[in-house]
């Protein structure tokens, strides 16, 4: 009796653990589909082959019956009814979601499985470039998107600053010396991997303290909804100051990275004051944040550096001993780029324990080149945006074939996920249901049957002049066809001017590779249903989206004309066309002021809210004009301006028409006989990130009746 009654008590017990395993997913509906909250059941859904995550959906008694395999299955399982049965959707600008006074029927029951591993998100520069200044309500709303796109494995290095802090004073480093190594808040990203130490600081006490309350809430919130973070680990990258501290440890210059950055030195692992700040920096992440963590980044020699006189294979296999030593299940999380990781570094490791994301995926398949990184897990990543800035670009055919082509080569017998790992988030929606879509795809589908699902669910209702628009989108902004190339082309009015400009940041393009008429063509398709989905959020943003493309395409060809007038010598083209190229600008800056989306102000405010005391809110929006801006370092001829450009309301009316204003003013008198200097743009973009801000008023033009009025002029602009 008594072993009846236990077994019973264990039984009640497991049952109450896997009842309780959708928690976190029933909470989530709770916050962003409420409607959806009464008419859901959750199940466990077991006896899959190959322990592969799936997810059934059914409708039963008025009830949606979805059965997962696990919590995270589960999200993916709401996002897919909501998507495809109930028309709505959320994505990280904006949400398409509405009560429904009768709940769609499912025919028989649907089920979805994957065979990737890993569903993988973020990049590094994501944490800088789009949440640099974000507080817990925009992180909250963040993961409850990762979870619905069906994501469990997303990289989570905030409060790592702390961390850092606390190993500092166990080596005897001063608060000084601690605040020359750690970075400010937007530029957190490229201290961690390893290119530049310091730059945007120093962080006070009090937003460190800060950020630790806030990972500690992103943490708790991705255990509830079965995301595993990729905390960041100790790979060996010191402070040059260590130098100084420790003379006989051996301590690896690393030379210079971008924009004349000094790297972080690299300490030897097998020097034994590696296994020292090793063990100080682990005991703090479990003091602060726990034990059960299972992955970790850090890449040694992230964009050059040397690893001179190291041996990379004893190198490697000490780094991922010292992560095993403090955490059992330790797995080393490597970017696939420039090289990286060297295959020496990773020879040691076991195969299953280092997972390699696989960047650019798009692009190059370095996975090819590197054997399937010889066996050793990867994942197959797409980084379609880089400094975020604004634009269109996104193979859309190529994702939604390629990944299903690797699994059957020999090269793919070690891929295990698949993400999209942009520098930045906030563009390209389409792109990111895609990717995510694929993930639980058996095989490659239509792409064009696809898009019009997508148009559907994106914008709550059917129409056939949006589903139209959207197949000239795959076939031109969306297009497959284009060359290797980072990012979407760029916006002319974000570059430096130049009578010979070819790139607003180093190494970004102003070519536009598609057919900019037919595309102008099908934005005025998509904008004649303007009125019929007014008041639709997801069609609002995309119609601004659209129509700011097509003034940065007419940017562009007006550009072309004011300069081949100037190289004519032809003062009347070029008053007329310089006039026309700046009243441009001013279009575009009139059109972005009507939604927060595309406003200079969301960006600067967000800073100013995230610091939490007068110094702090000074140091934080000065970040973020810097980042946004001529970037860093300090000296003139550093190839980072203009990296994180973006056509934004309030920054092209600003900085950037005072620039090309300077500049037309400069052709204007050499046209004139005169030799004057030509505009000094570091001193001015330096002025710009480091005077005070100034609010510019938000536009009180409807965003939707000004999107078309643009469209008009352009019209009358082009028949002219």
């Amino acid at each position: 009796m008594r072993k009846l009654i236990a077994i019973l008590l264990l039984l009640v017990i497991i049952t109450n653990v896997r009842a309780n395993d959708f928690n976190g997913v029933q909470d989530l509906v709770a916050r962003r589909i409420p409607w959806l909250k009464s008419h859901i059941v959750f199940k466990e859904l077991r006896n899959v082959a190959n322990s592969e995550d799936a997810f059934t959906l059914q409708t039963k008694n008025g009830k949606l019956i979805v059965s997962a395999t696990s919590p995270n299955a589960a999200s993916m399982a709401v996002n897919w009814y909501l998507k495809y049965y109930c028309h709505q959707s959320l994505s990280l600008q904006t949400e398409n979601i509405f009560p429904l006074k009768e709940l769609p029927q499912i025919d028989g029951m649907v089920t979805q499985k994957t065979p990737y591993k890993y569903r993988y998100s973020l990049n590094y520069c994501t944490i800088s470039y789009t949440m640099s200044f974000y507080k817990w309500p925009r992180w909250s709303y963040v993961l409850d998107w990762l979870a619905l796109n069906g994501v469990n494995i997303a990289l989570a290095p905030v409060g790592t600053e702390k961390i850092w802090d606390l190993t500092l004073q166990d080596f005897n480093f001063s608060k000084k010396e601690r605040e020359a190594f750690i970075p400010g808040p937007a530029f957190s990203a490229w201290w961690l991997m390893g290119n530049l130490e310091g730059w945007g600081g120093p962080e006070s006490d009090v937003m460190m303290n800060q950020q630790v309350a806030l990972q500690k809430e992103i943490l708790a919130r991705m255990k509830d909804l079965g995301i595993r973070p990729v905390m960041q680990g100790f790979y060996g990258m010191v402070p040059n100051e260590l130098k100084q501290k420790y003379p006989s440890a051996r301590i690896i210059d690393q030379g210079k990275w971008a924009g004349g950055f000094v790297r972080p030195a690299i300490l030897s692992p097998e020097d034994s004051l590696f296994t020292k700040m090793a063990g100080s920096y682990y005991h703090h992440i479990q003091d602060l944040y726990g034990k059960d963590f299972h992955f970790f980044g850090g890449d040694p020699f992230h964009e050059g550096g040397s690893s001179k006189g190291i041996d990379l294979e004893k190198a490697g296999s000490d780094i991922y001993t010292e992560m095993h030593n403090y955490f059992s299940k330790a797995t080393w999380v490597l970017q696939g780029w420039s090289g990286n990781p060297k295959e020496k570094l990773i020879a040691k490791i076991p195969a299953d324990k280092v997972l390699i994301l696989d960047l650019m995926g798009e692009n190059y398949t370095n996975f090819i080149t590197r054997n399937g990184y010889n066996g050793h897990d990867w994942i197959f990543g797409s980084v379609n945006n880089f400094g975020e800035n604004t634009g269109f670009i996104g193979k859309l055919k190529y994702l939604s074939e390629e990944p299903f082509k690797t699994l059957q080569i020999p090269e793919g017998k070690s891929l295990v996920g698949i993400g999209e790992i942009p520098e930045g988030y906030n563009n390209n929606p389409v792109l990111y249901d895609l990717i995510y879509d694929v993930a639980w795809q058996p095989q490659p589908f239509d792409l064009k049957s696809w898009i019009k699902k997508y148009a559907d669910f994106r914008y709550g209702k059917t129409d056939v002049h949006i589903q139209s628009a959207w197949q000239v989108f795959l076939n031109t902004i969306y297009t497959s066809d284009l060359e290797p190339q980072q990012g979407a082309p760029e916006s002319i009015f974000c570059a430096r001017p130049s009578t010979k400009a070819e790139h607003a940041r180093t190494w970004g393009t102003l070519k536009t590779s598609y057919d900019t008429k037919a595309f102008e063509k099908a934005v005025n398709l998509f904008a004649s249903s303007a009125y019929k989905f007014k008041g639709i959020a997801t069609y609002q943003y995309d119609l601004i989206d659209l129509t700011r493309q097509v003034i940065s395409n007419k940017g562009m060809e007006i550009y072309k004309l004011m300069i081949s007038a100037f190289n004519a010598n032809n003062k009347q083209d070029f008053r007329k066309y310089s006039d026309e190229f700046l009243k441009l600008m001013r279009m575009q800056d009139n059109l972005l002021l009507t939604d927060r989306d595309f406003r200079l102000s969301t960006w600067i405010n967000s800073a100013y809210d995230f610091g939490q005391t007068p110094e702090d809110k000074k140091l934080a929006v000065r970040n973020a004009k810097i980042q946004i801006s001529y970037w860093g370092s300090n000296n003139p001829k550093t190839d980072l301006h203009d990296y994180a450009n973006k056509e934004w309301g309030g920054l092209i009316g600003t900085l950037y028409l005072q620039r090309w204003q300077q500049f037309i003013n400069y052709l204007n008198e050499k046209l004139e006989g005169k030799e004057p200097q030509e505009p000094d743009y570091f001193t001015m973009e330096k002025e710009w990130a480091d005077s005070p801000y100034q609010f510019r008023v938000p536009s009180k033009e409807d965003a939707v009746t000004k999107s078309l009025s643009v469209l008009k002029g352009l019209d009358v602009i082009n028949k002219n």
